[in-house]
């Protein structure tokens, strides 16, 4: 069987899975947010504050900058910050409750040298549930830890992934930080995409139930970076598959105004 038949195969059999998923079989019409960054929780808040489609996000797990980089390279862990602004944006509770639960979430402690340094307290909540449950469960768990939910986030994946471009000039570069530092009067641009991976890698199962679902009536690409971002997203094998294949939904592409330098 060949790469594409067999992806087809994974896809028919994860879409008869996603017949029994109790977060999507609500009844109601579904909007899946596929994005990082500020992007998809600002498409959440607003989706919840409508009120008339239940949110669905899924973000992506190549982040490899920032503290993020720190929970990846020292302790091992998924990189879970797209993840936990999801996770925050989901939340439905009265409004100081809410603001409690950021505020405890987003605080980070200063770099002063210390073992917590520039860590938030999602950050080291989120590593203490995978070393607890492993990745599967950690997913599954952190966002039931902090109360009612309007939808649910859902990463795209939960192997361990690299973004990786190649430029025009042929240069390769490995990283999500890396990519987003590359020096703005370099005259390359980027002309491929992918993601690397020593175990392979593939679709978080929900996550394509998500897009293919019955309900599901609106697929967003929501606003943020064109290739750290969306792309790096989209790469993760049976996505695009999925949104093709999605019998009921309309796709929308955020543009953003101005985009950085490719």
């Amino acid at each position: 069987m060949d790469t594409q038949a067999s992806l087809n195969a994974k896809l028919r059999e994860m879409v008869q899975e996603g017949n029994s998923n109790k977060v999507l079989d609500t009844g109601e019409d579904i909007a899946v947010l596929i994005g990082g960054g500020t992007g998809v929780s600002l498409m959440i808040e607003g989706i919840k504050e409508e009120g008339s489609l239940l949110p669905i996000s899924i973000t992506g797990m190549h982040d490899h900058g920032g503290r993020s980089k720190i929970l990846r390279d020292i302790h091992g862990t998924l990189p879970p910050g797209d993840f936990i602004r999801a996770v925050l944006a989901h939340q439905k509770s009265s409004e100081e409750v809410e603001q409690r639960r950021r505020e405890l979430l987003s605080f980070a402690y200063p770099d002063d040298g210390s073992p917590f340094a520039k860590y938030t307290g999602a950050h080291v909540l989120f590593a203490f549930c995978e070393k607890l449950w492993k990745r599967a469960g950690a997913v599954k768990i952190f966002p039931r830890l902090w109360g009612e939910m309007r939808g649910w986030p859902y990463p795209a994946t939960i192997n361990d992934v690299e973004l990786a471009v190649k430029l025009s000039d042929g240069r390769i570069i490995v990283g999500e930080g890396e990519i987003d530092l590359r020096d703005k009067h370099d005259p390359a641009f980027i002309v491929d995409h992918w993601l690397e991976s020593k175990k392979g890698v593939m679709a978080y199962t929900p996550a394509i139930e998500a897009i293919t679902h019955k309900n599901t009536r609106l697929i967003v690409l929501t606003m943020g970076d064109f290739y750290t971002s969306r792309m790096g997203i989209l790469a993760v094998p049976l996505l695009c598959d999925a949104i093709r294949a999605a019998p009921h939904a309309k796709l929308v592409c955020w543009l953003n105004l101005m985009e950085k330098k490719a």
